[in-house]
């Protein structure tokens, strides 16, 4: 459990770093990855999280079991029932693109950062 903690703290100040000097994105290609992101909170709504860590690059896969990712399950249903997505942003930085998504609940609000390597292989997954 600490090992997974530690890769997402790891993978949010990778966001957080990349997302500070990224470049913007084309709206296409945002688009793209957006509705790749929105993919996943819909898995993670619905406790697939065998269909998240399919997603995941080599290292992510080496650092996560669903089981690992499905610990967040807690936090997700006190949240409450998911309303819509709130706000978006895309940034790039070396070939990985950061989405970070506000989701709307009806109790609170989650942020999930999500980064994509150039495979489009999920390569970072931070729910705050």
């Amino acid at each position: 459990m600490k090992r997974f903690y530690i890769t997402l703290i790891s993978s949010l100040c990778l966001g957080i770093l990349l997302a500070g000097c990224g470049n913007k994105v084309e709206e296409e290609i945002a688009q793209q990855y957006e509705s790749k992101a929105e993919e996943i909170i819909q898995f993670v709504n619905k406790g697939e999280f065998e269909e998240i860590t399919q997603q995941f690059d080599a290292k992510m896969k080496a650092s996560v079991t669903a089981e690992q990712l499905a610990e967040i399950t807690p936090v997700i249903e006190a949240s409450g029932n998911f309303v819509q997505i709130k706000k978006s942003s895309i940034q790039e930085k070396d070939g990985v693109f950061i989405v970070v998504l506000v989701a709307e609940y009806s109790k609170d609000e989650r942020i999930y950062t999500i980064s994509y390597n150039d495979k489009e292989e999920i390569a970072g997954l931070y729910i705050q």
